[in-house]
């Protein structure tokens, strides 16, 4: 279940961070493109940060480091250095919906309805501890060969990272 889009917490930088910035500022915002409520196992409902990239961006390609790498670093971070702040912000949210009853109490599809997650999700959800990153393409960027050789080698990156191995859709 998608909450959010375009996720961003402000927090103070630190020392070092100021002096490495170009601008200087004090706060900085982190974020990152999804949030999203996983609820595979009803009594864990699990908080998912995403970042989503197209699979022809060229952050997931590079000969060196792919600059999505780096990317994931700081959103462990964030995750990391955040984890309760993020975890209590969404279940606010979750019960704020559920206060002003804008969540169906029924699904058309007969799936859990949103009234059902996010109430469970208020009371007993978790936030995952690793980011994850979703590839968005057609069939023909996954059977790309200069793509699909990108992809695996991502795959090997993030296995030696010991982040979940990016998902792969088909748009």
């Amino acid at each position: 279940l998608l909450i959010d889009l375009e996720v961003a917490f402000s927090r103070r930088r630190t020392p070092k961070e100021i002096e490495q910035s170009k601008t200087k500022r004090p706060f900085v915002a982190d974020r990152i493109d999804l949030a999203e409520i996983d609820f595979s196992n009803p009594a864990k409902p699990v908080l998912k940060m995403i970042e989503a990239k197209r699979a022809r961006d060229s952050r997931l390609a590079s000969r060196g480091e792919p600059e999505v790498i780096a990317q994931m670093v700081n959103y462990q971070n964030f995750i990391d250095t955040s984890y309760e702040d993020i975890l209590k912000s969404y279940q606010r949210v979750a019960r704020n919906m559920l206060e002003l009853g804008i969540v169906e109490n029924r699904s058309a599809d007969g799936c859990d309805s949103v009234k059902v997650v996010f109430e469970a999700f208020a009371e007993q959800g978790t936030l995952y501890e690793k980011p994850q990153l979703l590839i968005l393409g057609t069939e023909a960027d996954f059977k790309n060969r200069t793509n699909d050789e990108h992809l695996n080698r991502l795959n090997d990156l993030f296995d030696m990272e010991n982040y979940d191995r990016p998902i792969h859709r088909i748009v």
